[in-house]
């Protein structure tokens, strides 16, 4: 496994705890490693053969056995952590809380990006006292953001 696809493990964990309502310091370490990890220079199998994760700030033993893991059967398992793989998101938003993704998939039958646009646009999220013209706002930003993101990658 990549640093990268590690780090997208341990981020879809951190997720996946979060939903479930698990220890924040917990869902907090796993993200925190996944930064960590996509930012070394060194490949982590070259660092685990070397016997220095540990080194890696915020890799403790838990999540040194998880890279192992990793490492040598080439995924990382998510059923360890509890999670319920019912509660997937089917669409992921930069700076958008995974509960509240959670939320407006089950309240709205929101399945991609498209949907969420669509969604914002309508400003029927400005009917649920709960959720407001902020949330459109942060949602309409994220969405234009990650276009142009794209944008710029596909510029020559």
């Amino acid at each position: 496994m990549t640093n990268q696809q590690i780090a997208d493990a341990f981020r879809a964990i951190a997720d996946r705890l979060q939903l479930a309502g698990a220890n924040p310091y917990r869902v907090r370490a796993y993200r925190i490693a996944a930064t960590n990890l996509e930012r070394l220079s060194d490949s982590v199998a070259d660092l685990a053969d070397r016997g220095q994760l540990k080194k890696i700030p915020g890799i403790g033993k838990e999540l040194e056995r998880r890279i192992l893991e990793g490492l040598k059967t080439g995924a990382i398992r998510e059923s360890e952590d509890n999670s319920p793989a019912s509660e997937t998101i089917p669409f992921e938003l930069p700076g958008l809380d995974p509960k509240l993704a959670l939320l407006l998939y089950k309240r709205f039958q929101i399945e991609n990006l498209q949907d969420l646009e669509q969604l914002a646009r309508s400003h029927l999220l400005r009917t649920l006292p709960e959720l407001g013209t902020e949330l459109e706002r942060q949602i309409l930003a994220g969405l234009e953001n990650l276009k142009k993101n794209e944008r710029r990658l596909q510029s020559p």
